[in-house]
């Protein structure tokens, strides 16, 4: 199941300065193709800093300011530039892929002339990430990210908390709204989700009806369970069912209430959406063995393999599909192909062992 993992003040690493008169540059094909291979294999070697060194902050501090018609603040950029250095996105990235995922490129593709990577990262659960690039001062990078977890640019979601927070900046509640913000992160980094949620609730109702926080106060409720859990992804369904861009954080949604038939219809939507990632087939195949479909379930499972041999998921998935069918050819035949990836887990085959004798 997907389990969405990041996105919790994801503005605080992702903006320093804004303005300047230099123009963009048309980034090229082969210009693109190299900036995705570097970016690859600066997460491969769990570099830090791969977004905050790469992405083009003027650039994207001008989006920011276009986003929501906010006048540029040398204050906003000051504090931005304080919170830059914590790299808080690139290590919930990390925490998705949870030491055993990946970080891979889906496509790279030209939109109105503008050259785009898209990524997936899975591991703890999976996203996507859809980077737009830009040329700047001779300089590959990155303009903006449009985020599959909130279905939108990374600037609109940071230009509208921007905006917000320095509306509250001229209030009286400045001081207080600060305070708890820090004392939300305070409360979820030991864990403690009921005073999370407390704190949460006293924010503004303008911060909390932002998709960032949306996302954020829906973790926090999944660690509570409860009726107010499913009363809010209630509400989150009736605000974004139909929205094209959001579906990544619908699939989790609908499984969460067991709506199967939604579930499959919000992952076919992202697909739809990203324009195919064959990867999606393993969910089809998860989501398939749950409405009890296990033929279909094997048959999406199978596609996988074939289209990315080298992707771990699918191989345990089949080799319990035809064990429990006493199939044991096609399951030592996957069991074999498992054991040979490089990223195969060793408990997964311990288990695999002991649950299905018949392997070896």
């Amino acid at each position: 199941m997907f389990r969405p993992q990041y996105l919790f003040f994801i503005f605080i690493s992702s903006i320093l300065l804004c303005s300047c008169a230099t123009e963009p540059a048309k980034v090229t094909k082969d210009q693109a193709a190299a900036f995705a291979i570097a970016i690859e294999n600066e997460v491969r070697d769990m570099k830090i800093n791969f977004l905050e060194k790469n992405i083009m902050l003027p650039v994207f501090m001008k989006r920011v300011y276009q986003a929501v018609d906010l006048k540029p603040s040398t204050a906003i950029e000051s504090e931005m530039k304080k919170m830059i250095a914590g790299n808080s996105y690139e290590k919930n990235i990390y925490e998705v892929m949870a030491g055993k995922g990946g970080f891979k490129k889906v496509k790279q593709y030209e939109k109105e002339g503008i050259q785009h990577i898209l990524y997936r990262v899975h591991g703890g659960g999976f996203t996507y990430l859809d980077m737009e690039l830009t040329n700047f001062k001779e300089q590959v990078g990155i303009a903006d990210i449009f985020l599959y977890n909130t279905g939108q640019n990374l600037s609109a979601s940071v230009g509208d908390l921007m905006k917000k927070f320095t509306t509250h900046g001229q209030s009286a509640i400045a001081n207080q709204l600060e305070t708890r913000l820090t004392n939300i992160s305070r409360y979820l980094k030991n864990a403690n989700y009921e005073f999370a949620k407390a704190e949460f609730e006293r924010l503004p109702y303008d911060i909390r009806n932002n998709r960032l926080y949306e996302i954020r106060y829906m973790q926090i409720l999944s660690k509570l369970g409860g009726q107010q859990y499913l009363d809010y992804q209630q509400k989150i369904e009736i605000k974004y069912a139909d929205d094209a861009g959001f579906q990544l954080m619908m699939i989790d949604l609908y499984l969460n209430q067991q709506k199967l038939d939604q579930a499959l219809g919000a992952i076919n939507k992202l697909d739809s959406f990203i324009n195919k990632d064959p990867f999606l087939d393993y969910y089809r195949g998860l989501v398939l063995n749950m409405k009890g479909e296990p033929d279909e379930a094997i048959r999406h499972f199978e596609q996988l393999v074939v289209a990315d041999p080298q992707l771990a998921e699918p191989y345990p998935q089949l080799v319990a599909a035809y064990a429990l069918r006493d199939d044991y050819s096609n399951a030592g035949r996957f069991f074999s192909l498992y054991k040979k990836l490089r990223n195969a887990d060793k408990e997964v085959i311990s288990f695999l062992q002991t649950s299905y004798p018949g392997l070896e």
